[in-house]
């Protein structure tokens, strides 16, 4: 599937996950090709998912010392923001996948 023009990764996203929904998809798993999650992780984000059907399972992105500083900076910054807007209320441990 291709959208007709470039708008942006989240609108991809949304898109696949309509398209999923529509096709009978109750569940969709979401990655980046960068690393952050390796794919030889798939099957604990799926059991996870199916353990816990109701919830929103999380992967915790790792930066190695290779990692650009933007990135980790952007991610501080974003994370400040989450953590804010709910109050410092923490994610469920027991969802949280780790490398």
């Amino acid at each position: 599937m291709v959208l007709e023009r470039n708008r942006g990764k989240g609108a991809a996203v949304l898109h696949g996950l309509r398209a999923a929904r529509e096709a009978g998809y109750t569940h969709a798993l979401v990655m980046d090709a960068d690393g952050q999650h390796p794919a030889a992780r798939i099957r604990e984000f799926m059991a996870a998912s199916q353990a816990n059907p109701d919830a929103q399972v999380l992967g915790v992105p790792l930066f190695g010392a290779n990692a650009p500083l933007e990135r980790v900076l952007w991610r501080k910054m974003s994370n400040f923001w989450v953590d804010f807007e709910t109050l410092w209320e923490p994610l469920d441990a027991a969802l949280r996948l780790r490398r």
